[in-house]
């Protein structure tokens, strides 16, 4: 019986701890998905560039 309470408050403040947790959570996300969008963007910029570079390559050859 012992057990079973401490588990059960473990639970809880487990909880406690998740719900606070949660709004960094979402900060986090939020802070990700605004990198994500930057690193698509700047892959993009790879790409044109790359294409830039060969068709200045076989100009030239």
């Amino acid at each position: 019986m012992q057990h079973n309470h401490s588990t059960r408050q473990g639970f809880s403040q487990f909880l406690a701890t998740y719900e606070s947790a949660q709004d960094c959570a979402y900060d986090l996300f939020a802070k990700l998905t605004e990198l994500s969008s930057c690193e698509s963007r700047g892959l993009e910029l790879k790409a044109l560039y790359r294409a830039i570079k060969q068709n200045t390559n076989q100009q030239g050859a």
